[in-house]
């Protein structure tokens, strides 16, 4: 849990991280594009170096373009001599002056000139004058030494890393108090799976959700406990029934036996007698199967784990179904490839669940089937050894070999085909924390894989 809110937090670090150097990057990219757009060929300086040049070569003449030019931005241009006396001017406002002297020519050349922003060019003796509009250009004279240049790129680069820096702090400060909550919330919902009850604080940015998640976990435990009182009503209620059936059952099976042996009857009514022993039997067996079906069920029967060898489990299921007269019809063959193969489990429960799974072949296989326990020499994966009881009869249809291969052992159908004998199979070997893996094909018989832990 530890780990995965320290990835959350990393990952939320580098995201704002990177955002914020492609911030950077867009920053610095766009002040270089508005700077190249602004001072290229609308520059100030070349543009007035531009049009003394033309004037110049043309004899103090300028193309339409220039004029244009002039013209388009409200720009005027004054040729003075060396004497300080205008000699060309062009769209020049009324009030600048046409003579100028050296101390007037020197202000100008750093300032304004009637608050018009100007610029000069000095062409041989003669000197250019471009001014602009009023209020279109501010000017500032600084000075600064060469040091003070050559330190820029440095100055730069530490800023530049002092930004990298406190931006790695404010995402880490900014990331623990978002994720410190968050994490309490992931803790809680990952606590959902055990059904525990949480108390998450409900407050701050992620108040909604940690209300949510409190909702959520106290419906939980209300449905469990709802649950279990159900679980210990049904457990009750079946062994209240079966232990009142026992008694009528018993004094069934007592008179049933008295007239079965009684030589004075007639042998049509010592056969009915017989009838109603067998069935009072099955009865009295379908309880027990029910009973120990709802123990496994809500794990209220112990289990006496111990390591035991597989191959003694399938030789005694053999040897019962044999003597209870169950493999009349049908022939068995135990496979035993390795006598070392052990398994941490109930025998009793395990020799049970052996024996329904070798009833129900010969149960289902009237006409008779061969039946045979394999206990694998190599274990089916590192961490389970396993038992295949296997027969050669009719096989189950596709739609009952999904049902009986349900996680849930009592969504299996009880019906005439069935039972009780594979949910109890099946709850055997799931209290045991095993696994039931059934194959079958019709008319081709079925294979039912029990893995077991070592």
């Amino acid at each position: 849990m530890q780990n995965k809110t320290a990835k959350i937090i990393v990952r939320f670090t580098i995201t704002i991280i990177l955002i914020s150097f492609i911030i950077l990057l867009i920053n610095y990219f766009s002040i270089v594009f508005f700077l190249q757009s602004q001072f290229s060929s609308d520059d100030p300086s070349r543009s007035v170096e531009r049009i003394a040049n033309e004037l110049e070569e043309k004899n103090y003449t300028l193309s339409y373009k220039n004029q244009s030019y002039l013209h388009n931005n409200s720009l005027w241009v004054q040729a003075i001599d060396k004497d300080g006396n205008e000699f060309f001017s062009m769209y020049k406002p009324s009030e600048i002056p046409i003579k100028y002297s050296l101390g007037d020519i020197a202000n100008i050349s750093k300032n304004y000139l009637k608050d018009y922003p100007v610029y000069l060019w000095k062409n041989n003796e003669n000197i250019i004058i471009l001014g602009y509009p009023k209020n279109s250009i501010v000017k500032y004279n600084w000075s600064t030494s060469i040091k003070t240049i050559s330190n820029i790129p440095f100055f730069l680069l530490i800023l530049l890393l002092f930004n990298i820096v406190a931006t790695i702090l404010l995402a880490t400060v900014l990331g623990r108090r978002l994720m410190i909550p968050l994490k309490h919330i992931i803790d809680g919902v990952f606590s959902l799976k055990n059904e525990k009850e949480i108390h998450l604080q409900e407050k701050g940015l992620y108040k909604d959700l940690s209300q949510s998640v409190n909702e959520t976990s106290l419906k939980l435990v209300e449905k469990n406990i709802a649950i279990k009182k159900r679980e210990n009503a049904i457990a009750n209620w079946i062994a209240g029934i079966s232990h009142d059936i026992r008694t009528p059952l018993s004094m069934i099976l007592g008179y049933s036996g008295v007239l079965e042996e009684d030589m004075t009857l007639l042998d049509e009514t010592r056969l009915q007698a017989k009838i109603i022993t067998e069935n009072a039997l099955s009865l009295k067996e379908l309880v027990s199967d029910l009973n120990l079906a709802t123990s496994l069920q809500y794990n209220m029967q112990p289990l006496t784990l111990r390591t035991v060898r597989l191959s003694n489990i399938a030789r005694k299921a053999m040897a019962n179904c044999i003597n209870g007269g169950i493999l009349h019809n049908c022939t068995n063959e135990i496979i035993v490839e390795d006598e070392n193969v052990t398994a941490l489990i109930d025998d009793t429960l395990l020799v049970r669940a052996v024996t329904n799974l070798i009833t129900n072949s010969a149960k289902h296989n009237k006409k008779g089937c061969h039946i045979t326990i394999i206990i694998p020499q190599l274990p089916c994966d590192l961490d389970y050894s396993s038992i295949i009881i296997k027969d050669t009869g009719c096989g189950i249809p596709k739609d009952k070999i999904k049902e009986l291969n349900e996680k849930n052992s009592f969504q299996v159908s009880i019906n005439k085909t069935h039972g009780l004998g594979f949910i109890i199979v099946k709850n055997i070997i799931e209290a045991h924390h095993g696994k039931v893996i059934i194959e079958s094909k019709e008319e081709q018989g079925t294979v039912v894989l029990l893995k077991l832990l070592k």
